[in-house]
């Protein structure tokens, strides 16, 4: 067969064409990755809209729809993964921060490192970078305590820990390696979510079967190779606990999910006693999947894992976004 330039060209085209389109194996690697993490939507906004809808507690109540970045390809130092799923949110300095884990592969597809990340954005959404962690786990909670100026990780893979890294570290990595150094405090219980309130760090564990959950809050500015001493315990009536975030010194704010296909709940409770009493007519039904939540300025920021790409074909009403509800908008009890 003969060759021409206009053969070459059409070839040319087909495999840039290739390098851009998303994949469908979540499994897919890449090394010497001249490729970015990927900051578009990987589910359309018409759907999001739609979903969104579908729930009269939120949709008169939706401000900033920040985009997740990473969740078709993520650059993990060099090496390309598909398959992250994000789990934190905060605010911290001038950034706002993204938790997620996945894996990376060998040449020949098999798992070959569990990864962790932070995902850097500014204020306005921007991506700016990926941080490598160099741990394994779920990263599942994420908060600024600003006594310490530290970004706090809960992992419920860690044991009775959680970890920090300062912010001047992270602001370093942003500009230098992406990599950034842990460290660990021991805490008495399993750390699934955290939060920062009234120098105090404040510590759920995430329980698939008991209908009951334990709060405890440690101290914020306590740093030590011992087990940091336990300051308040609050229990309450609840399970599959996603979230917390406090919006008044008494009142705190729960998100609950579990599965792809149930829808979350986002709760708020009395909590100046040990034992919680959630508030009449205070319960909103949310999209499935939700997890971190941060009450800030008048709005509440929930992150939705299912965007991921082992969950968005499957969840229903997906959603790849940390959407801003604003809280005096919303539509209690619906």
């Amino acid at each position: 067969m003969r060759y021409t330039i206009r053969h070459f060209i059409i070839f040319f085209i087909i495999l840039l064409v290739a390098s851009v389109l998303p994949g469908l194996d979540s499994n897919h690697i890449s090394y010497g990755a001249a490729a970015n993490t990927s900051t578009n939507s990987v589910i359309s906004s018409k759907q999001i809209d739609t979903s969104i809808k579908k729930y009269p507690a939120i949709k008169n109540a939706i401000g900033k729809k920040i985009q997740i970045p990473g969740l078709y390809r993520t650059n993990v130092s060099g090496l390309l993964s598909y398959n992250m799923c994000p789990q934190g949110y905060c605010t911290a300095g001038n950034y706002l921060l993204i938790t997620a884990y996945g894996t990376i592969n060998d040449s020949t597809k098999k798992v070959c490192k569990d990864i962790t990340v932070i995902y850097v954005l500014n204020k306005s959404g921007k991506y700016l970078a990926t941080i490598n962690l160099n741990k394994k786990g779920h990263v599942g909670g994420l908060t600024y305590n600003p006594k310490r100026k530290e970004i706090v990780i809960a992992d419920s893979d860690g044991g009775n820990n959680y970890y920090w890294v300062s912010y001047a570290n992270l602001v370093k990595a942003i500009k230098g390696n992406k990599k950034v150094t842990l460290g660990v405090q021991k805490i008495v219980n399993k750390a699934s979510a955290i939060t920062y309130y009234d120098n105090k760090l404040w510590v759920a564990t995430f329980d698939q079967k008991s209908n009951k959950t334990e709060i405890r809050s440690y101290n914020a500015s306590y740093r030590s190779n011992n087990s940091c001493p336990v300051g308040r315990k609050i229990t309450f009536k609840g399970k599959k606990l996603q979230g917390i975030t406090f919006i008044s010194k008494n009142r705190m704010l729960v998100s609950m999910s579990y599965t792809r296909t149930k829808n979350s709940s986002l709760s708020e409770y009395d909590v100046k006693s040990a034992t919680a009493t959630q508030l009449k007519n205070r319960t909103l039904t949310l999209p499935p999947m939700s997890q971190n939540v941060v009450y800030s300025g008048g709005s509440i920021y929930v992150l939705f894992e299912s965007g991921a790409s082992k969950y968005r074909k499957s969840a229903t009403n997906p959603i790849d976004k940390v959407l801003e509800l604003k809280y005096n908008k919303l539509a209690w009890n619906r």
